[in-house]
């Protein structure tokens, strides 16, 4: 459907391989069975591919390379189909080098770090690349990493949808006759033996179902604010905003009004199983609960703040309703009103918009790949437009700009002594979401071109029990995080 509605793009013909993989050990059998319970509930209807040649193929897989090699009557068939530019191959595994030489442009093959290796590792993210195999060579047109999760199978299944999604963008800029090379990444080898990771997920699986059932413990966000100069401030020094009963405070910016320092959190309640838009006033005293400034059926986070020709406008987290959406005040600080939607049809999450070079420029975190649960962690994503208001974003020739769960999802921005905007960036630990920041001051950003230099890094460990820290704003001297 996708190379139907894209010019230049033609689907030639599909290739199913049935080939005999190696028997799966029990641990993975059980994974793959609760994957495609979570995956394919629902999901019973066999979809009839819109192309000119489907066809099935056998080849054997070679013992000790993993190969799946082809008949000489397999690849004369997809001789066959025409003048075909490229194969891609969407089956895991290294493919057959012959079916590289049936296509005039060469063999798309997607590489990735192995699963079990980055979890015994404990590494957040696994990387992967879409390698283009052509006349001997090897040439990475994409690379980028995605997170890791508690399987392997979940893991692999995850990162090759969403590498599938890229895929997508680097054959669209192939008939604009645009795009980048590089070399192929190195990727650390498998574990020998499947033993250990079996071991080690077993005792992860008792050691959660002890601090979950047992010890009643679980991971819950605060805030905590200080009056201090957010370029050297020492977070250990701030105060904590007391969660209400039953809820969690997070994500928080700050503005100022008519004298007063008024912060803006997400406040998430458990009974709702949803966050809103809650205010507090800050003093040097302490923190006090103004109220609730915008609740939606749906979750709200990220209250990001923005002022523009003396108005105070607002630009929540509402992923949940497919949009982004613009909120002003007409009342300060609880009365907000719905005045329009900047982008629609889009999960996206974190949106901060600021001005740029004579016009506006918003950074945001999209879904590329899509999903009911939505992973916006991976992916940042630019637009342009000559006013915040706009509801037409020109995006940037590269989104996403970055595609790597450590520096990609947006965590606040702040304003340099020299003017200069800077954007924070969560950095996601092992199975830990938003394990510790960085600032990055932008340097350039254009149609084509964006980059920023880090300035500092944030770890977790300013208070006692920390295990994560995402997000720091400020304005007026009042720095707030969580």
């Amino acid at each position: 459907s996708w190379a139907a509605a894209t010019p230049g793009v033609a689907l030639t013909g599909v290739v199913i391989e049935r080939v005999a993989r190696a028997a799966a050990s029990r641990l993975q059998r059980a994974e793959a069975r609760r994957l495609a319970r979570s995956v394919w509930s629902g999901m019973g209807e066999s979809v009839a591919l819109p192309v000119a040649a489907t066809f099935e193929v056998a080849p054997t897989l070679e013992v000790g390379t993993g190969i799946a090699r082809y008949a000489e009557a397999e690849i004369a068939a997809i001789r066959a189909l025409g003048a075909v530019d490229s194969v891609v191959r969407l089956a895991p595994g290294p493919a057959d080098p012959e079916i590289e030489h049936a296509a005039a442009r060469g063999l798309f093959e997607l590489r990735m770090d192995d699963a079990r290796a980055a979890i015994l590792a404990r590494r957040p993210s696994i990387r992967c690349a879409w390698i283009l195999h052509r006349e001997g060579e090897e040439l990475s047109l994409w690379d980028g990493a995605f997170p890791t999760l508690d399987t392997a199978t979940a893991t692999e299944a995850a990162a090759r949808g969403r590498a599938r999604a890229h895929l997508k963008i680097v054959i669209e800029r192939l008939t604009r006759k645009v795009g980048r090379v590089g070399e192929p990444p190195e990727l650390p080898p498998p574990p020998r033996d499947d033993r250990a990771y079996a071991r080690d997920r077993l005792r992860a699986r008792l050691a959660q179902a002890w601090r979950r059932r047992v010890l009643k413990q679980g991971p819950r966000w605060s805030v905590a604010f200080q009056f201090a100069d957010w370029e050297g401030i020492d977070l250990s020094r701030g105060a904590k905003i007391p969660n209400p009963p039953n809820h969690f405070l997070a994500d928080p910016f700050v503005t100022h009004e008519d004298g007063r320092a008024v912060c803006f959190v997400e406040d998430f309640d458990y009974a709702r199983g949803l966050g809103h838009i809650a205010a507090y006033e800050l003093t040097p005293g302490g923190a006090r609960r103004l109220g609730e400034a915008i609740v939606e059926p749906f979750h709200m986070s990220f209250p990001f703040l923005l002022r523009h020709e003396g108005r105070l406008f607002m630009i929540p987290e509402t992923w949940q309703a497919g949009d982004i959406r613009l909120y002003e005040c007409v009342g300060f600080p609880l009365r907000w009103e719905f005045r329009s939607t900047l982008m629609a049809g889009v999960s996206a999450a974190d949106t901060m918009v600021f001005p740029w070079g004579g016009r506006w420029a918003m950074a945001t975190n999209i879904d590329l790949a899509g999903g009911p649960a939505g992973e916006h962690c991976s992916e940042l994503s630019l637009f342009f437009a000559d006013s915040p208001m706009s509801d037409t974003w020109a995006p940037h020739a590269w989104n996403p700009v970055i595609v790597d769960p450590a520096r990609a999802r947006n965590g606040g921005l702040l304003t340099g002594a020299d003017g200069a905007p800077h954007r924070v960036s969560q950095r996601q630990g092992f199975l830990t979401y938003g394990a510790g920041l960085s600032i990055n001051r932008i340097e350039t950003l254009t149609d084509d071109a964006y980059a920023e230099t880090p300035v500092r890094a944030v770890a977790s460990d300013f208070f006692p029990g920390l295990i994560g820290a995402h997000h720091l704003h400020s304005a007026g001297g009042v720095p707030v995080y969580d």
